[in-house]
């Protein structure tokens, strides 16, 4: 089965019964499964920008995060999946930060591990995890602070693989259980590849010799 929202609705289109309207909702953006349901958050600008989940009963719940430090909202953005759970840039009241959410309010908190820079740029779910890339970019041509991470599925902790290496601020390429991106160290800007582990985080080939 899968959902879609289109104006005030959310739809279930299913290999049996075809599409049929589900539940009410205006503005509404699905992005991601999670064990409870379907994912997803509001876009109105009239409304409380919070995630939601949507159970199989056609019921919303609302995951409130900014609420317990101050009024406002959370305004969730990139979400990326994390086996069943779904990976997400929140602001909590202080700060943007990395959380992840299996569909419960209780289940929506931060995600554990090294902190995670933001925004999220990319990501590419493998068996075991997903490594997501992050930054602030310095300028249009300046890749300025980025890094690589893999946020385990069964630890649910991020970790950072390469302090020492730029990182395409773009989705890395996943082939297998690894991720093929372009780095840029003291080789230059060459394509890496990772295992999600530091010592598995490397060049893969230096194509041009140098550091250009």
């Amino acid at each position: 089965a899968a959902v879609f929202p289109t104006g005030d609705a959310v739809w279930l289109s299913e290999p049996s019964a075809g599409v049929t309207r589900w539940a009410e909702r205006d503005a509404a953006e699905v992005v991601g499964v999670v064990a409870a349901g379907f994912l997803g958050r509001d876009t109105s600008p009239e409304t409380e920008d919070e995630p939601w989940v949507l159970s199989p009963d056609g019921t919303f719940s609302t995951l409130e995060i900014a609420s317990v430090l101050r009024d406002g909202n959370s305004s969730p953005f990139r979400f990326a999946a994390l086996g069943a759970q779904t990976l997400f840039v929140a602001f909590d009241g202080l700060a943007m930060d990395l959380w992840r959410s299996d569909g419960t309010a209780a289940g929506t908190v931060r995600a554990e591990g090294d902190r995670v820079l933001h925004p999220l740029y990319g990501w590419a779910e493998v068996a075991g995890g997903t490594f997501v890339v992050a930054g602030r970019p310095a300028s249009r041509f300046d890749l300025g602070e980025s890094a690589l991470y893999f946020v385990d599925a069964t630890t649910l902790r991020a970790r950072r693989l390469d302090s020492n290496v730029r990182v395409a601020l773009a989705s890395p390429i996943s082939v297998g259980s690894k991720v093929v991106f372009q780095g840029c160290g003291v080789e230059g800007c060459e394509p890496w590849v990772s295992d999600g582990t530091v010592a598995g985080t490397h060049v893969l080939a230096d194509l041009v010799p140098g550091t250009q």
